[in-house]
């Protein structure tokens, strides 16, 4: 035992080699775990190969190594796939080696690795104190593991190899996993605090950099962990309202898309340098420059960024008033609107603006090295003369270096052919320390329009009816009024008053009228002195006129009085108030509503038949706006009536209206504007007009026996549907069965009545939206827009179930109530809406033949009698076959249809043997060659019978092939496989299955 000892400590020495597998794997980067565990991985296998080829050879084929040691440790320390690495390596080299151990050694191997990693995962991270001793717990497990596992060995071997080992292995390995534990978890911490001594010191040292700076640092996903003081005063935010938070989240969200970007590259960069927008508690914004560092864990795993923060909004601010100012003043200096020229010290232009362009007719190339002495300027003077290019108040202030205007000139435009006016204004312009101008800033305002408004101005004065005379007020010390001058007549005035415009101008009223009553001169004086503006009017007898006067304050200390002759209105105005007189009693008396409205929609006015018609009296009616009698529905229609009425003068419309017992009724309304915020209507009660309409507009929709929508809004509606909008669109097409027969058998009143009750049940299962319309003397058909085909079904056996409900709760033993459904789903707009419908009805006719009250039921009925008949097949068997096949096809989950297919199959598969002669069908015994070839033929036979009648051709090609077998042997065509229908297969099948379990004509028993 004691040379097993110092063999096994011998082989332990090579555990060693994991210390400077760790050293040399620590140089990995960090970035790039995985590698680093895959290369730990390959190193501590190599490792392992080398302890299991040095081993303790206890007798042939039975070694051992601490290779149990090195597998515990490394699942414990190293992870997973390093341990992974060096067991597959381990169990390889241990199986190539062979001998009666190799199964033992191979179960130490994986269950080393296992308790390893058990520890590793909930273990050994609980233990906080003495974790050594966790692990002496650990590898005692390990190896008392091993012990157990050379059972694995041939008895009595397996005895003596476990006395041999078992106290060397509990007393030492224990101890070598302790001391390479405490090994590689001191040179672990060594090398954690070196990287995180590395870190810190660069942490400070851009710290110490930038300070003193905002400081933040950041997880992963770019939550902030921490911040200093300076982050917190920049931001306004306490430490707890930050701290967790996303970082962007107090960025401007036109930033937060490139701080993702951002952060992605830093990632991968390791470093970030940008510039955000950051929000301030207050409410603020203020730029920030970021620049910072991502940090490792000594494991490679990314630990945090660390971010220093520069408040940078002055400098932004700085940065946009400047841009703002220069912007501000070139957008001032292009778009301000009169003409600004900048010209040299000799008068040639340096610049123009486009204001300056366009009032001279020339673009800046054009002006460009111009001077004011170019004779194309075409100058001239306010009364026409020439201005010459030395007196252009530009080169008078270059020539004495102080302003000059403004000077009303006229330029030649050449543009417009003609000269333009302006006002010009120059200022000059000095260079730091010169005397004299280094150019000159000149202003332009163009005047054209200016000038000819007062020409206009004047030949107004001139021209107009209405008479005017301008006057300056007199005062006493005092201020009180006691005279007044004439300072300007118009020739109006001069035909009113007979008074010459060069006798009276700047003469007194007292000199040229010394009799004028003081009482006209205070009034007036009070016109001048206060800006108070006075009206009224005056009768001349002499001359039989009316004319009305007003006086206003021009300008202080004047006033301005016009004379207008009203005659004409006035007598206008006598004349209507007779003619209101007269037709007042016209208006009282019609028949019809008169009222009057204001331009809010008040009534002011109305007559006794706007009474009688609304219920309403006089009082309450102008007590009352248009919204208190318009009803709800009407409201719209009449409030952009009422804005069209103010727009346009005129309005002509229908309205419902709240009669005074509550109900709604319909009128017309046609209003007029008669006079400023005055509006006449006249309205007449046309609601017996409107039901009419509405009672013919409903008949022409619906059938008039159901109350459904008739086939014309039916096949409208189809066409409106057909729309991708509305997709899947389904239609539905129903047929009442039997109502011939009820119609012959008890009156067209009875069913008539089927015809309503089946109606009603349809509708009732239908869902709003869906069109519901009798579209012939039996028919329905449905429209279910945005319905898919297992709805469209749904709906289908929902109204089947109501009609059966509805025959056993009413029991009528005369007929029963039975529809025959059908319907199609349209999926895509390629598909035509008219095959759809054929679809529906083919669906439909096919269902008929299943359904006992069905006329096309009776040729199934028929058909079926001669088969069993012909074939003397029982009634039994067909049900049978019917029961199973529609098992089958549910199992299957086929569709309605299918199964509807199936159903008649299983009925009519055999219908070919009708033309199989007799004593071949019913012979017991085997048949001959040419019988059993006459006896193949009844699939044949029955697919042309099939496809004789529309109503069978669904199954036709089931029929052909139901004799069909799955491996190519059966007939006409010996298909196999999926080639054949799938309804073929099962009908082929449950066909066998019933021949197996029940009697045939042939067999017996």
């Amino acid at each position: 035992m004691q040379i097993t000892s110092i063999v096994l400590i011998n082989n332990a020495a090579l555990l060693l080699i994991l210390s400077v597998i760790y050293q040399l794997t620590n140089y990995i980067s960090k970035k790039y775990p995985r590698l680093k565990q895959v290369v730990n991985g390959l190193l501590i296998a190599l490792t392992c190969i080398a302890i299991m080829s040095v081993p303790f050879v206890l007798s042939q084929g039975v070694v051992f190594d601490t290779r149990s040691i090195l597998i515990s440790v490394t699942a414990l320390l190293f992870g997973p796939i390093s341990t992974i690495i060096t067991i597959a390596a381990a169990i390889v080299f241990r199986i190539l080696r062979g001998g009666a151990g190799a199964l033992p050694g191979v179960a130490v191997i994986i269950s080393s690795a296992i308790i390893g990693t058990v520890w590793r995962l909930w273990i050994h991270p609980k233990a906080t104190r003495l974790r050594w001793l966790n692990v002496y717990v650990m590898s005692l497990l390990v190896h008392v593991a091993m012990i157990a596992c050379m059972n694995l060995l041939p008895y009595p071997d397996s005895v003596s190899v476990i006395r041999e080992i078992t106290l060397p292995v509990l007393v030492i390995y224990p101890v070598i996993s302790v001391l390479l534990y405490l090994l590689l978890t001191q040179q672990q911490a060594f090398l954690r605090l070196r990287d995180q001594l590395k870190q810190s010191e660069e942490r400070f040292r851009l710290l110490f950099d930038k300070a003193p700076l905002g400081y933040q640092s950041l997880d992963i996903d770019g939550n902030i962990i921490d911040v200093n003081e300076q982050w917190l005063d920049a931001s306004g935010f306490s430490r707890d309202e930050i701290i967790g938070k996303w970082f962007g989240d107090f960025l401007h969200p036109a930033y937060k898309e490139e701080f993702l970007e951002k952060f992605s590259q830093l990632q991968k960069t390791g470093q970030i340098h940008s510039e955000f927008k950051m929000l301030h508690k207050s409410g603020k914004f203020l730029f920030i420059a970021v620049d910072g560092n991502i940090v490792y864990e000594p494991n490679g795993d990314y630990k945090q960024t660390l971010c220093i923060l520069k408040d940078i909004s002055r400098q932004k601010k700085a940065e946009k008033d400047l841009q703002l100012s220069e912007r501000k003043y070139r957008q001032l200096f292009e778009t301000m609107a009169q003409g600004v020229v900048y010209q040299a010290a000799d008068g040639s232009i340096l610049s123009a603006n486009p204001a300056a362009e366009r009032i001279l007719g020339l673009t800046l190339e054009q002006m460009m090295g111009k001077t004011s002495l170019d004779p194309g300027w075409r100058t001239i003077r306010e009364d026409g003369s020439e201005l010459s290019g030395s007196d252009h108040p530009s080169m008078i202030a270059l020539r004495t270096g102080k302003p000059c205007g403004p000077v009303i000139l006229g330029v030649y435009q050449p543009m417009l052919n003609e000269h333009v006016w302006v006002s010009v204004n120059a200022i000059p312009i000095y260079d730091n320390g010169e005397t004299a101008p280094s150019m000159v800033y000149t202003t332009f305002q163009d005047i054209t329009k200016e000038r000819k408004a007062n020409q206009q101005y004047q030949l107004l004065f001139n021209e107009m009816v209405d008479a005017f005379a301008l006057h300056e007020i007199i005062c006493d010390d005092q201020g009180t009024p006691i005279n007044y001058k004439f300072l300007a007549v118009n020739p109006a005035f001069e035909k009113m008053t007979g008074l010459k415009a060069e006798d009276i101008i700047g003469k007194t009223v007292l000199e040229i009228l010394p009799e004028t009553e003081s009482y006209w001169i205070e009034t007036y004086g009070k016109v001048a002195l206060t800006g108070e503006t006075i009206s009224f009017k005056n009768y001349a007898a002499a001359t039989g006129k009316y004319f009305r006067v007003m006086a206003y304050q021009p300008a202080p200390m004047q006033f301005a009085c016009t004379f207008s002759d009203d005659t004409t209105r006035i007598r206008a105005e006598q004349a209507l108030k007779e003619s209101e007189k007269k037709y007042s009693s016209y208006i009282e008396n019609a028949p019809y509503a008169v009222f009057v409205v204001d331009e809010k929609g008040q009534y002011v006015e109305a007559n006794s038949a706007a009474s009688i018609i609304t219920g309403y009296s006089r009082e309450q009616l102008l007590k009352m706006t248009i919204r208190d009698i318009t009803a709800v529905e009407s409201m719209n229609e009449a409030m952009r009536c009422f804005t069209s009425m103010l727009d346009t003068g005129s309005i002509s419309t229908e309205l419902k209206y709240i009669h005074k017992d509550g109900s709604i009724r319909w009128w017309t309304l046609d209003a007029v504007k008669i006079s400023e915020n005055r509006f006449l209507g006249f309205s007449i009660d046309i609601t017996s007009k409107k039901q009419a309409e509405e009672e013919l507009k409903y008949q022409s929709r619906h059938d008039y026996l159901t109350g459904l929508y008739n086939r014309r809004f039916y096949e409208t509606e189809l066409k409106r549907l057909d729309t991708e909008s509305q997709l899947p669109l389904s239609v539905m097409t129903g047929d009442i069965n039997g109502l011939k027969l009820i119609n012959d058998a008890f009156g067209h009143a009875e069913g008539d009545r089927l015809i309503i009750e089946s109606a009603k049940i349809i509708e009732g299962c239908c869902r709003p939206g869906y069109i519901v319309a009798r579209i012939g003397g039996d028919e329905f058909g449905i429209i279910m827009p945005k319905t898919d085909s297992d709805t469209a079904l749904e709906v289908l056996l929902n109204i089947q179930t109501a009609l059966n409900n509805y025959n056993s709760e009413n029991g009528n033993k005369m007929y029963q109530h039975s529809v025959s459904l059908g319907f199609a789903t349209k999926e895509k707009m390629e598909e035509q809406i008219s095959s759809i419908l054929k679809t529906a009805e083919e669906y439909m006719y096919q269902r008929k033949l299943l359904e006992a009250n069905s006329v096309h039921s009776a040729i199934v009925a028929s058909i079926k009698a001669a088969m069993f008949e012909k074939s003397h097949e029982t009634e039994e068997h067909a049900e049978r076959l019917v029961a199973l096949s529609q098992m089958i096809g549910m199992a299957l989950n086929l569709p309605q249809i299918e199964l509807d297919k199936l159903e008649l199959l299983a009925t009519l598969h055999d219908i070919g043997k009708v033309g199989i002669r007799d004593y071949i069908l019913t012979k017991p015994g085997k048949l001959s060659e040419s019988e059993w070839a006459e006896m193949k033929r009844h699939p044949e036979i029955g697919y042309r019978i099939a496809m004789t009648s529309p109503e069978l051709v669904p199954v036709a090609e089931g029929i052909l092939c139901h004799q069909e077998w799955w491996n190519g042997s059966g007939y006409p065509r010996g298909l196999c496989g999926e080639s054949i229908p799938l309804l073929s297969r099962i009908i082929a099948v449950v066909d066998a299955y019933d021949a197996m379990t029940n009697d045939r004509p042939y067999r017996k028993g």
